[in-house]
């Protein structure tokens, strides 16, 4: 079903669906490299994963001596020209709102939640649309909300697409036209809301919508082995409602492409959180700017209130840095995120990047020179801005 991007080519149709919030946006985590086999859900057999009722909650934060956590000078709240788009890749007659964005090689993984074809490869070099694919629905092939994609072993143009919605995995091909009935699909419903996950070693760690937990960890074939708890941002203590947990301490994952250590931003809490491959939590660091969710709980029912304040709204990451998308907004405001905080993966805030427009999720370039934003303005589209040289954390450090 794909087919090459622009203008000439014939229409494509929006998915009709409520209007989501910017907090509600799912963003692509960056996935690491994998190796070995078997790969996700090919072995497991076509029958449906379900939650062990046996997993193990390991508890209590790593330590890392390298980590710091320190703002650089001149890297928080500094009144700076905002970074300025450079091209805009893609139109509305391709694209309806971007929910996602994965680098992968020369190439950009872009989803779209609200298109009838809800993956497009867009080549980084010439930021042509090279084909859409995808369409919308419950049946084989077929996506209704892909939320990210893990790499297949030994094969770079394919991956493992999760679909949020249907619960699943689908192999998928940047390369080749595969009708939708060639698409490899494996169920994987783990019994809890999962909304990301990569791949480290022979586990996959997932984050998602759970209470009390912060991480699910699953073998190869998506069964649960453990839940990794790592004093999540809201207690039972702080709020007694379990569904007002799940989503208050909704997070965006994100991890190092080849060293397998990966983050959480908090989307309700202006803090990072830092992991080792295994899991263990090293560090944990605050924004430069705080923020206070506002809510309440009537005749248990959860519900926000006026006032309520979104942190982060997306993550990616390189070897180097981590990328965090912030928000700073406020419920029923229309001010969707545009700066870019840039820590080092021993905590140390080095940027506090203003982009020249709103962006609803974030990738970026291996090399660190490049970001890629999902845009509705001027048009819905991949924009591409130049980043500043990335600072050196060590001459910063003797300069502070």
């Amino acid at each position: 079903m794909g087919g090459s991007g622009g203008p000439e080519s014939r229409a494509r149709h929006r998915v009709t669906r409520a209007a989501a919030p910017v907090g509600s946006v799912l963003i692509f985590c960056l996935i690491a490299a994998c190796a070995g086999e078997p790969e996700p859900g090919v072995s497991g057999g076509p029958g449906v994963l379900a939650a062990s009722a046996q997993l193990r909650d390991v508890a209590g934060p790593g330590t890392a001596e390298s980590f710091s956590g320190r703002v650089l000078a001149a890297s928080a709240g500094a009144q700076q020209q905002p970074l300025r788009m450079a091209r805009l890749f893609g139109d509305s007659t391709q694209f309806a709102r971007v929910s996602g964005i994965q680098v992968i090689g020369g190439r950009l993984l872009v989803t779209d939640r609200f298109m009838s074809q809800h993956l497009a490869v867009i080549d980084r070099n010439s930021g042509r649309v090279l084909r859409q694919f995808g369409e919308h629905g419950r049946g084989p092939g077929e996506f209704f909300d892909p939320a990210s994609a893990l790499p297949v072993a030994g094969d770079p143009s394919r991956l493992w697409m999760y679909d949020f919605q249907n619960r699943r995995l689908t192999r998928i091909s940047l390369e080749q036209r595969e009708p939708a009935s060639a698409m490899l699909t494996r169920p994987m419903d783990v019994g809890a809301s999962v909304t990301a996950m990569f791949r480290t070693g022979d586990r996959l760690v997932a984050n998602g919508l759970f209470p009390d937990y912060t991480l699910l960890v699953m073998d190869t074939l998506g069964r649960p082995v453990n839940r990794l708890v790592a004093d999540p941002p809201f207690t039972p203590r702080a709020t007694g409602h379990s569904d007002g947990r799940r989503m208050l301490n909704r997070n965006f994952m994100t991890a190092a492409p080849g060293s397998g250590r990966f983050a959480l931003a908090y989307q309700f809490r202006s803090r990072v959180d830092f992991f080792t491959a295994d899991g263990q939590r090293y560090g944990t660091v605050a924004g430069p700017r705080a923020t206070r969710p506002s809510f309440e709980v009537r005749q248990e029912r959860f519900r926000w209130k006026d006032g309520n304040e979104m942190a982060f709204s997306g993550a990616a990451s390189t070897e180097r840095f981590v990328y965090a998308l912030f928000c700073g907004c406020r419920l029923g405001e229309d001010a969707p995120p545009s700066r870019v905080q840039i820590f080092t993966w021993q905590g140390d805030l080095v940027h506090d990047l203003a982009l020249d427009r709103a962006v609803m999720a974030i990738a970026v370039s291996p090399d660190d020179r490049t970001l890629y934003g999902a845009v509705e303005e001027p048009s819905a589209g991949v924009g591409e801005w130049m980043l500043p040289a990335p600072r050196d954390t060590r001459t910063a450090a003797r300069n502070d």
